[in-house]
């Protein structure tokens, strides 16, 4: 099967700033509305604004002081079934066991809650603190199998067209490599009743 790609700017609404932030909006309207919203956020960035007026936004960081956090850890104190939504903006490339966060990720949502994650698919190395994986949109369907895929798609919307210009101002990583070209959406619903 021939794996979605999403290269326009078509249904992007005018006042948002990126493609993720209008597929994570349309998934949050389309499956009900988010009272309580964790993000796993990444060196202490924020993408509260993505949140409509009276949303509870809640952060756990994947750094902590600098250096990675365990983050399995970080949302073990989580209560089962606490979050509305959960989502993540180039972080789960930094988390050493994902696979693991996923499953913490489906515990800790509501039944018929969603679960929306962007990261790239092509970049170069970024250790900040850890540059751990790459993912396909097949890639993250694994990671999050228990939950239903409303969306997994590459994303060529916010690729770099003019490489050599720039890559002559762009230092680039310690391999030379240079800015990202693609990136990975991925949205998933837990189940109401149990599979």
């Amino acid at each position: 099967m021939t794996p979605k790609v999403s290269v326009g700017l078509k249904g992007f609404a005018p006042s948002e700033t990126c493609r993720a932030e209008t597929l994570f909006r349309r998934q949050i309207r389309q499956h009900g509305r988010a009272v309580r919203v964790l993000e796993i956020g990444h060196c202490g960035q924020s993408h509260a604004a993505w949140l409509d007026e009276g949303v509870r936004h809640d952060q756990r960081d994947i750094v902590r002081d600098g250096l990675p956090a365990d983050v399995v850890s970080i949302l073990a104190d989580i209560p089962n079934g606490s979050y509305d939504a959960v989502f993540s903006v180039d972080s789960i490339e930094h988390v050493r066991t994902p696979w693991r966060v996923a499953d913490e990720i489906a515990r800790i949502l509501k039944p018929g809650g969603i679960t929306f994650h962007t990261t790239v698919f092509t970049t170069r190395y970024q250790p900040r603190p850890e540059d751990f994986f790459r993912f396909t949109p097949d890639g993250l369907k694994s990671l999050f199998e228990s939950l239903e895929c409303l969306t997994a798609e590459f994303d060529a919307t916010e690729r770099r067209r003019d490489e050599t210009r720039r890559a002559r101002r762009d230092v680039g990583d310690i391999f030379g490599g240079t800015r990202e070209g693609w990136r990975v959406h991925y949205c998933g619903r837990k189940p109401v009743l149990p599979r």
